[in-house]
């Protein structure tokens, strides 16, 4: 049997698990660990299927069919043309987010960042490898999440970066920064119950669900994000489904000026407040 013939045949298995991008992610997996190019895969899949590559196959087969998300058995994640460290310590960064980082390229430059949950380190490692903030304190509740940014952190020798466990929802800060941005946990709790098995089962929970309506955490950031927001300063916050909005807004439009954010969808991903 030829590697190709067998590829076809194990990606036809895992589509049964429901898995749609079988195939490329097969591929994928096989050339990142025979450290193929693509020449050198067009060579490979017309050769003889060996027990080497079989067992290579199987082992991915093995834990993709499981809904263990592809990137989690990679290990590692493309974020806006980086690659970082990524296992189940942290959410998987979604390309929405990257939305983000297109808009602040063509704002002014930060003195002072702040990232309220910090998740694997993507966004605050690139709002300093993007030259976008001076100096940036990025928080999590989760050490183990902590421990995976400081690793994608020092893998891109970033030096501006500090790391703070902290819980927004009890705790605040002494200081006043000039960008706040935050992802926080907006699925409510009987969003979560639908969820993909492979998000719901794998990634960390705390960082998908605040256990409640979906808003908690926007109502204590209305709270706060006056007193630690400098009076030129612009809070960021991520958003889930558009239907939501109404619901964030209401939250901050006594005392907060709000614009929408859109995705490369034209979806509102983000937020823009600034204090009145």
């Amino acid at each position: 049997m030829l590697n190709s013939e067998y590829i076809n045949q194990q990606s036809n298995y895992l589509l049964s698990y429901g898995i749609s991008n079988a195939k490329n992610e097969i591929i994928w997996y096989i050339e990142e660990k025979l450290k193929l190019n693509k020449n050198d895969y067009l060579k490979f899949k017309i050769q003889f299927l060996t027990i080497e590559t079989k067992n290579l196959i199987d082992n991915f087969i093995s834990l993709r069919k499981k809904n263990i998300p592809y990137q989690y058995i990679m290990q590692k994640v493309d974020f806006f043309g980086k690659e970082f460290y990524i296992d189940n310590r942290a959410l998987i960064p979604r390309v929405e987010t990257e939305t983000i980082l297109r808009y602040l390229i063509s704002k002014k430059k930060y003195n002072n960042v702040l990232e309220v949950g910090v998740g694997s380190g993507v966004i605050s490692s690139m709002i300093s490898l993007l030259a976008i903030g001076k100096k940036i304190l990025a928080t999590d509740i989760s050490k183990p999440a902590l421990q995976l940014a400081k690793k994608n952190i020092s893998y891109h020798n970033i030096k501006n970066i500090s790391l703070l466990q902290h819980n927004i929802l009890k705790e605040t800060f002494n200081e006043k920064f000039d960008l706040i941005i935050s992802n926080p946990p907006y699925i409510s709790l009987s969003d979560f119950n639908n969820l993909d098995v492979s998000i719901k089962k794998f990634e960390p929970r705390e960082a998908l669900t605040d256990e409640s309506d979906g808003l908690i955490f926007y109502r204590r950031f209305s709270k706060i994000i006056k007193n630690i927001l400098n009076s030129d300063g612009v809070f960021y916050c991520e958003i889930g489904l558009p239907s939501s909005f109404e619901d964030i807004e209401s939250i901050f439009s006594l005392n907060y000026s709000i614009k929408k954010i859109y995705d490369l969808n034209n979806d509102p991903r983000f937020l823009e407040i600034k204090c009145l």
